[in-house]
């Protein structure tokens, strides 16, 4: 097992397993990327979402990314950088839709 902190998470993207997200001394998040992808789809959206499935967005030069939940049971790449804008965003809502 390694830890890696970084703030340039693209380079590492398809190294890593499990992500764990800290502020200060608490953890925010931890979980495996698996299970991140069962339960929240990232997308770049130009068209307008249902806001009570979207857990974060934010405004692009064309569109918007978005985390939502996965409720189509669909496959999309982890952005890990929207993921932890989320986190930092939102815990207890991220947290309670993958059911930590």
């Amino acid at each position: 097992m390694f830890i890696i902190s970084t703030h340039q998470v693209k380079d590492l993207e398809n190294l890593i397993d499990d992500v764990v997200i800290l502020s200060d001394t608490q953890i925010l998040f931890n979980e495996n990327l698996v299970n991140v992808s069962k339960k929240l789809s990232f997308q770049i959206s130009f068209e307008p979402e249902d806001p009570d499935h979207i857990i974060y967005q934010e405004p692009l030069l064309r569109g918007r990314a978005i985390v939502k939940r996965n409720l189509d049971n669909e496959e999309s790449r982890i952005d890990l950088e929207l993921l932890f804008k989320a986190t930092i965003n939102d815990s207890e809502k991220i947290q309670s839709i993958l059911e930590i």
